[in-house]
């Protein structure tokens, strides 16, 4: 686990070796940084909702950086105020949007092959008192905001901290279908494939009839799936 500190302005005042390991591929040093530079502009917002949050009591989330995923866990400072915030390492990020060398073992012979990565039996959604685990049947569509997704359901949008290459790697392959580079679908809340001005997109069983736009390169996939 490492340990950071942050002051009332949320600026980096003292961290551990682990933490630095972790957080340290950055151009500049990392006292007296703001944590939310460390992140994209896109998902600072979400990173800002999670220092606030714990002012109301200890808060979660899931971060994807480019060559990892860590479990961040923040808590209030009693005296002097300011925040602690724990960095959990789960281990690699998705290796295939951010590819590094390897050298490939050598099989064993008479062994089975490696075991494909298990589809998700659940879809890990980040919220203030903890990690809520959704039913996947219950997503409508998922749409990519930098290194998180963005999980919309019935009920509204949800946050999830996993990236949309590693949810597409996970997902059942009978069920859901990338259809865009910021999109994928699940066919089961998909309603009408319709054109207009010259492009394409699928209109989903949700509040407000969203309507996700359908790429190109993604084009024959999905009329293959929808038998058109």
């Amino acid at each position: 686990m490492g340990l950071v500190v942050l002051d009332t302005s949320w600026r980096i005042t003292a961290c551990d070796a682990l933490a630095r390991h972790l957080l340290g591929r950055q151009p500049a040093p990392l006292l007296g940084r703001s944590i939310l530079d460390l992140h994209p502009p896109q998902v600072r917002q979400r990173v800002e909702w999670l220092l606030e949050s714990a002012a109301q009591g200890p808060a979660s989330l899931l971060v994807s950086l480019p060559d990892r995923t860590i479990l961040v866990r923040v808590v209030a400072l009693e005296e002097g105020g300011g925040l602690a915030m724990a960095l959990f390492d789960l281990g690699d990020a998705d290796a295939t949007d951010h590819p590094r060398a390897a050298v490939p073992a050598s099989p064993t012979p008479g062994a089975d092959p490696a075991p494909a990565t298990a589809a998700l039996a659940k879809v890990p959604i980040t919220r203030h008192d903890g990690v809520f685990l959704l039913d996947p049947t219950k997503a409508v569509n998922f749409e990519a905001a930098g290194h998180y997704t963005t999980v919309v359901t019935a009920a509204g949008p949800l946050f999830c901290g996993l990236s949309l290459r590693k949810l597409e790697e996970r997902l059942e392959d009978s069920r859901f279908i990338r259809v865009h580079r910021s999109y994928i679908v699940s066919l089961n809340h998909a309603t009408t494939l319709v054109r207009e001005d010259g492009r394409t997109a699928l209109v989903m069983d949700a509040p407000d009839k969203p309507r996700v736009p359908v790429g190109r390169n993604h084009m024959e996939r999905v009329r293959q799936r929808l038998g058109l």
